[in-house]
């Protein structure tokens, strides 16, 4: 058999060995280090891009909510205004006595009340003279009467005064 000389390694030899494998060691772990920031910046700017997007998505569903509970209670609040109008004129019966305007609601500009409103009865029943023709006109437009165009015109075929049937 042959017998193989035993080697020895040196202090110098060692130490240059141990350096070695420590500056591949250290470059491997940098090089890992490198890759595990690298992924973790990628996540980030993905994990921030899906919250952004999700919380723009979750907002543009709030505000359309926002908008149409807003719609709702301006239509509320118009209905609550006509009840409480009606209610308030209904008991009104001297000429004297103050009238409530009675606000709308348009979908196109929500609850409204109207620029002019007769403040007494009296002042109600002066709409029907012509001097005040306009502020009629203006108040059946703005609460939206129709046919008010054809009040007092004859229609064909019938008779206006109710006393020519006697």
């Amino acid at each position: 058999m042959s017998r193989t000389q035993p080697a020895y390694v040196t202090e110098e030899t060692y130490q240059s060995h141990r350096s070695r494998q420590d500056t591949d060691i250290r470059r491997e772990f940098g090089r890992q280090a490198a890759l595990i920031e690298k992924g973790n910046k990628q996540l980030q700017v993905d994990l921030t891009t899906t919250f952004n997007n999700k919380l723009s998505n979750v907002n543009g569903t709030l505000s359309g909510r926002v908008g149409e509970l807003s719609h709702e209670v301006q239509k509320r609040k118009s209905e609550v205004s006509q009840m409480e109008g009606r209610s308030f004129n209904r008991s009104r019966i001297l000429p004297r006595h103050t009238l409530s305007s009675i606000g709308i609601f348009r979908s196109d500009i929500g609850f409204t009340l109207p620029e002019y409103f007769p403040p007494t009865i009296n002042d109600f029943w002066k709409l029907q003279f012509p001097p005040q023709e306009e502020k009629l006109i203006y108040l059946l437009r703005f609460y939206q009467i129709q046919g008010y165009d054809q009040w007092g015109q004859i229609v064909d075929g019938f008779d206006t005064n109710p006393a020519s049937d006697i």
